[in-house]
């Protein structure tokens, strides 16, 4: 077979893995329609109130919920489908990337890699702030190439020029950690000889610039709101127990866990092709040094950070595709460590397919939890998941309370997350507004989270309230008493009782509301 053919062939074949992967990601949603998680919830309502900028994030997850909310029509279907697209896009990229740097077949391994991670099928199933960040960190990387592959005096950068800031501008407003992109960049033209022209070259800084014009807008609204985002950047960065052993075993656990999330046999290899290529730097092909360059300093970075502190296991996500690419290459022999790595060859595929069956064995679980009665032990992986849809259509029943059918307002306390879940799940999705007791709980101007910013309701004196108060039979507080002429316990809604996922709320009816005094 023709080198031609072989390269069609295997594009066909990444092209119906692609197709048959997202397909059945979207039918399973269809069968296991798993609530919200907490953050998915609370981006969900920040896209209720479009701004330039928000509590903890630049604003394009807001935004993006915003959007898919209005195509699937108000639908949980909608908001969960998001992910499953931004991960077939995010793994075009790879594919479209590995096949120019080695050839078709490394990039069909490459993205049948990703899709058999553990750690790949949460960023695939969860809308937060990473499944739009890997898009754009990805197709970025793929346009940076596209723009230094070409000799100097070749033409045809612009329209990779124009891609490559709008992936970069877009990245930025999905997450923070697309700055890390600009400085691997510019690291890899000042050490990479035949890419170095580009340091002087404007394209280049008009690139950078004009995308990191895309922050305008969210730091002039962190202006506006003292850098709230900034000063929750820094929670981020508080050092952990300054305890010797924890010195030792935070890393430990940030690799373990790194290596769980790869697949076990495949984060091994990861971890190994990386030591093994980084050692010989100075022998790398330019396309190897590329993705090296993309994927060990951040991975080292973070490394050195769970030194003094515990690292969420996301953080390191973007660092990842160039490493997949590496060691999809490596395992179809396209690229060599030139040492006795190599001996460990064999291991891949047979990694890819444990990947293969932890996945599969991922997705079963929900039906021998089902099955077995489990739901919200702690055996069930989708626990988070659970509850929810339950709690609001426990509540709705409720609304035959107030005159209209439905509370004209309601005010719930506890975490940020509870106020988001009851506003998705809640009859009508209404505005929850979150109730803190000030001076004795908590100080005078406290924030925490966006519903602080948003602060209480407007027109809302005399209003009736529905007031949902966490816990089984508890009482209201007594700041939240004084607010209303009289309250009245409506009831009690509670899902998965016994278990670790157990949630209690005490409804009340608040008649006459006073004026909100957060």
């Amino acid at each position: 077979m023709s080198n031609v053919a072989t390269e069609r062939t295997w594009t066909q074949r990444f092209w119906l893995m692609l197709g048959l992967v997202t397909l059945a990601r979207i039918l399973y949603l269809t069968i296991f329609p798993y609530d919200l998680v907490g953050d998915e919830a609370y981006y969900w309502d920040w896209g209720r109130e479009l701004d330039w900028g928000y509590f903890s994030k630049p604003p394009m997850i807001a935004w993006l919920m915003a959007l898919f909310d209005w195509l699937g029509g108000g639908s949980q279907f909608g908001l969960k489908l998001a992910p499953i697209l931004f991960g077939a896009g995010t793994a075009t990229w790879l594919f479209l990337l590995a096949r120019r740097l080695f050839n078709a077949r490394a990039a069909f391994w490459t993205g049948a890699l990703m899709f058999a991670t553990v750690g790949n099928l949460a960023l695939n199933t969860l809308f937060t702030i990473d499944a739009p960040l890997l898009f754009c960190w990805t197709g970025g990387l793929y346009a940076f190439w596209r723009i230094v592959e070409q000799p100097r005096e070749a033409g045809g950068r612009l329209g990779w020029a124009f891609l490559l800031l709008l992936l970069l501008g877009c990245g930025l407003l999905s997450k923070q950690m697309m700055l890390a992109f600009f400085g691997m960049a510019l690291g890899f033209l000042a050490f990479d000889k035949s890419s170095r022209w580009l340091l002087v070259n404007p394209l280049t800084w008009i690139i950078a610039l004009v995308a990191l014009a895309f922050l305008l807008p969210p730091l002039l609204w962190n202006m506006q709101h003292d850098w709230i985002t900034l000063k929750h950047m820094e929670d981020h960065f508080q050092p952990g127990s300054e305890a010797w052993v924890e010195y030792l075993v935070r890393p430990l656990t940030f690799v373990g866990l790194q290596i769980v999330l790869g697949s076990i046999i495949t984060g091994v290899l990861l971890f190994g092709i990386l030591i093994s290529l980084g050692l010989r730097w100075t022998k790398m092909a330019r396309a190897q040094r590329l993705l090296l360059w993309f994927s060990v300093p951040g991975l080292l970075v973070v490394l050195f950070m769970s030194l003094r502190q515990s690292i969420n296991a996301n953080w390191p996500a973007v660092f990842y595709p160039g490493a997949y690419m590496l060691l999809g290459a490596w395992g179809t022999q396209a690229i060599s460590t030139g040492g006795g790595f190599d001996r460990l060859r064999g291991f891949f595929k047979p990694g890819v397919y444990l990947g293969v069956v932890l996945s599969l064995a991922f997705y079963a679980m929900p039906f021998v939890v089902k099955a077995g009665g489990w739901e919200g032990h702690p055996m069930d992986p989708g626990r988070r998941m659970e509850g929810w849809s339950e709690i609001g259509r426990e509540a709705g029943a409720y609304y035959s309370a107030f005159s209209n059918g439905q509370p004209e307002l309601v005010i719930a306390t506890g975490h940020r997350h509870t106020m988001a879940e009851l506003g998705f799940y809640l009859p009508g999705q209404p505005r929850v507004y979150r109730w803190l007791t000030m001076g004795e709980h908590y100080p005078e101007g406290f924030i925490e989270s966006q519903y602080e910013i948003w602060g209480g309701p407007d027109n809302a004196l005399g209003k009736d309230a529905l007031i949902i108060w966490p816990g089984r039979d508890n009482p209201l507080s007594g700041d939240i008493l004084e607010a209303f002429t009289s309250t009245e316990k409506l009831g009690v809604v509670s899902s998965q009782d016994e278990t670790k996922n157990a949630k209690a709320f005490t409804l009340y009816k608040g008649n006459d509301f006073q004026g909100w005094n957060r």
